[in-house]
């Protein structure tokens, strides 16, 4: 039971490092969506 909390805790930990990753990225992404989005509507 012991190692079962440990293991619960380590998956929580990877849990709160993981989500601020992802969010970063999609805001990234949606940032280089946006960028390429202005390069078409000023070049068409």
């Amino acid at each position: 039971m012991h190692t079962f909390k440990h293991l619960l805790t380590a998956l929580l930990l990877c849990t709160l490092c993981i989500i601020p990753y992802t969010v970063s990225a999609a805001d990234a992404n949606a940032d280089y969506r946006g960028y390429v989005w202005r390069i078409d509507a000023a070049a068409g």
